[in-house]
């Protein structure tokens, strides 16, 4: 593979995995109703967006380090920060990506 197809094809990767987030985190945000702290089971918000329960802890690992969302242990559950919620209201859907 060229340099330029081997270049594209990784920025077409970190897209997929910057689009994957938003869906959690909207999904996280919808989950919650758009509000600070409640809780989300992550079991049930990998099912329903379909991705693996491995993937969704990769996922809310780095949304928890960019402060979006916070990891609330047993069950697990996670809830929306109010980072994450002002990232969803301010217009974060115009982008539908996290990077």
């Amino acid at each position: 593979m060229n340099t330029r197809r081997k270049e594209k094809h990784s920025r077409n990767r970190e897209e997929q995995h910057e689009h994957r987030r938003f869906v959690v985190l909207k999904s996280i945000y919808s989950g919650a109703r758009g509000g600070i702290g409640r809780e989300v089971p992550l079991g049930t918000l990998a099912e329903d967006i379909a991705i693996s329960r491995e993937e969704a802890y990769r996922i809310i690992e780095f949304l928890t380090r960019q402060g979006l969302v916070e990891y609330l242990g047993a069950g697990p559950r996670v809830a929306l920060t109010e980072a994450g919620t002002k990232y969803i209201r301010n217009g974060a859907g115009r982008r539908r990506t996290v990077r």
